[in-house]
């Protein structure tokens, strides 16, 4: 029996061919919560196996599927009626604060760390 902890995710999710890599519905699976929480249980709980000591440090992985699923979370406005994804429409909306201030200070961190 195999236990799949992200059972959304394929072959085609980790090695897209180059036409599946415009397939939007199939990136976003990627940043599902249940993905994260897959990494994360394989960060906490690999029992030994070496395996997964590649899990162990997924720390920064685990951070960036976050902060992507925030992000596309708040451009996506599909479904508008639930709070986290109705359009942005005062300045003082904490979503906006988070883009303008922890996003951006986020992406410059990485662009950073990049240089070295």
């Amino acid at each position: 029996m195999t236990v799949q902890l992200a059972r959304t995710i394929t072959k085609k999710h980790v090695y897209p061919m180059n036409l599946e890599k415009r397939n939007l519905p199939q990136a976003v699976q990627i940043f599902y919560p249940q993905v994260i929480a897959g990494i994360e249980h394989l960060q906490e709980n690999r029992g030994g196996d070496s395996t997964l000591y590649v899990f162990s440090k997924a720390d920064s992985t685990i951070h960036f599927m976050k902060t992507i699923k925030r992000w596309f979370d708040i451009h996506d406005t599909t479904y508008a009626e639930s709070g986290q994804k109705r359009p942005i429409s005062k300045t003082d909306n904490p979503r906006l604060f988070w883009l303008e201030q922890e996003f951006i200070a986020y992406i410059e961190a990485i662009q950073e760390s990049s240089k070295t």
